[in-house]
């Protein structure tokens, strides 16, 4: 019971870590730094597609939906990510757009 408190919270220590770290490539001025961590979760997830062994005889109706459903879930975090990604650009655009006003005004 112990062990597995110990991986929950590393686990979630991990997810967190990589929730601040998307926020802080975010709000640099580099565009792509902010791309990093949402482009490495979708190759994740593309891995772990490639690895699910279709079981025999299955109809094509099910396998669709648990590929799918396999696709959907191991794309959590990329979406995640670049709901991440879009909210800070979209304030640091509008940041920057205020900021170049106030020059042009002087």
């Amino acid at each position: 019971m112990k062990n597995i408190l110990i991986t929950m919270m590393i686990v979630l220590f991990t997810l967190l870590l990589s929730i601040f770290l998307q926020v802080f490539l975010s709000k640099q001025k580099n565009k792509y730094l902010g791309l990093i961590l949402p482009s490495l979760s979708f190759i994740f997830s593309l891995i772990v597609l490639a690895n699910y062994l279709v079981p025999n005889g299955l109809k094509i109706g099910p396998l669709f939906i648990s590929v799918l459903g396999i696709f959907l879930f191991s794309n959590t975090f990329t979406v995640i990510y670049l709901v991440i990604y879009f909210i800070f650009k979209h304030k640091n655009n509008s940041s920057s757009e205020i900021d170049k006003m106030n020059i042009k005004d002087l």
